[in-house]
């Protein structure tokens, strides 16, 4: 699957509400979406949330930033013929 580029808010404030979206281009569903932070990968816990809003987009909230927050993130999209 083919992914459209995504980023970060510049300069985003600490302790505010960051959303970022994952959207997969292409790619024959069903599409599993993994987000990682610095090559590991992301779970909903208590610092962040990754949700799945329809077949072809992802996204993931982080609803209190914080300097642990920073990082390197990636959006993985894969499906059966990887």
């Amino acid at each position: 699957p083919k992914i459209q580029p995504f980023s970060f808010p510049k300069n985003h404030p600490l302790n505010k509400r960051v959303v970022v979206s994952c959207a997969a281009m292409e790619g024959d569903e069903p599409l599993l979406f993994t987000w990682l932070k610095d090559g590991r990968p992301l779970t909903t816990g208590k610092r962040v949330f990754v949700s799945k809003f329809t077949e072809n987009i992802a996204s993931l909230t982080i609803p209190d930033v914080t300097a642990q927050d920073i990082g390197n993130y990636t959006c993985v999209v894969s499906n059966k013929a990887g």
